[in-house]
């Protein structure tokens, strides 16, 4: 049975009596805390009647402890431990890094996988505002309006630092409508262009380059801003769009095409040099980092 067991243990009775067990007598222990003889005496009588036995005996003019005495004080230690944890934790959500970071995003990436993962690491740093800039063209500048940004493909080294944080592969996507009415294609050459879905944000970025020169050839039927917008047209007709493959996850009534066109992007995350030794700026990459590195598999490679 444990010592310290009562629920009513207080610990401030816990942490006088600490203190006489390290100092050996009521005097020091007193001085050590900053208060008279008296309310060390006061807090130890409290203690005593709660475990059930006496925690010290008088030898030779100072206090030792009891066999029950040392028992309780390896179960003390460990709730001061636990106390000191807690206080910190507290102090460090109190002190912590505060202030706004402004994250430049790719959209559809981080509205479907990172804006709800974040949730976590925002209650544990309440001083901390992220304030999202959404950009459907990811461009290679880094503009000093933001602290940090997800780009497709690394950025000048000149312009910022950056940090890999996936490779994302890309495929063609269709619906089971499409399917029904006009068959499986099987290669890129069955597809007329009267039945796909363009996104003008892939002309800007160079990693597309070749699908881009695909799909001018064919004449999309249909040319959109960006894949985000194309997640409420696609399904709604007999369109084919090339989609990163976690388009699944979002749309789970889409169908991929079976031949791989070998396209992926990598995606980094970039900040200005200056910010490389910035608290909260390095903690909120570390963060956006091990996300990545824990959920590759279905979303991210």
């Amino acid at each position: 049975m444990q010592v310290i067991e009562n629920e009513s243990l207080l610990w401030d009775d816990v942490r006088y009596f600490l203190a006489l067990a390290r100092s050996g007598s009521l005097n020091r222990a007193a001085r050590d805390l900053g208060v008279d003889q008296t309310t060390v005496g006061r807090h130890l009588r409290a203690l005593e009647d709660r475990v059930g036995f006496p925690l010290f005996v008088q030898q030779r003019g100072s206090l030792s402890l009891t066999r029950i005495g040392e028992r309780a004080l390896q179960q003390a230690e460990m709730v001061e431990t636990a106390v000191d944890a807690f206080q910190r934790k507290v102090k460090n959500r109190e002190t912590g890094p505060a202030g706004k970071i402004r994250l430049g995003v790719t959209e559809g990436l981080t509205t479907f996988w990172l804006v709800p993962r974040l949730q976590p690491f925002l209650a544990l740093h309440p001083r901390l505002e992220i304030e999202i800039h959404a950009d459907p063209m990811a461009r290679d500048e880094l503009s000093r309006d933001l602290s940090m940004a997800l780009r497709w493909e690394r950025p000048a080294p000149k312009l910022a630092a950056a940090r890999k944080l996936a490779t994302v592969p890309y495929h063609l996507f269709t619906t089971k409508s499409y399917v029904e009415e006009f068959g499986m294609p099987e290669s890129i050459a069955r597809i007329s262009g009267r039945h796909l879905l363009h996104f003008k944000s892939y002309e800007q970025n160079p990693g597309l380059a070749h699908w881009n020169e695909l799909v001018k050839a064919k004449s999309p039927a249909m040319t959109i801003e960006n894949a985000v917008l194309g997640g409420s047209v696609l399904p709604a007709g007999n369109f084919i769009a090339l989609l990163p493959n976690y388009a699944l996850q979002v749309e789970p009534n889409l169908v991929r095409l079976p031949f791989d066109l070998g396209l992926s992007l990598s995606l980094w995350l970039a900040y200005h040099e200056d910010l490389v030794e910035n608290p909260k700026v390095q903690m909120l990459a570390d963060e956006i980092k091990h996300l990545f590195q824990e959920n590759r598999g279905v979303w991210l490679h």
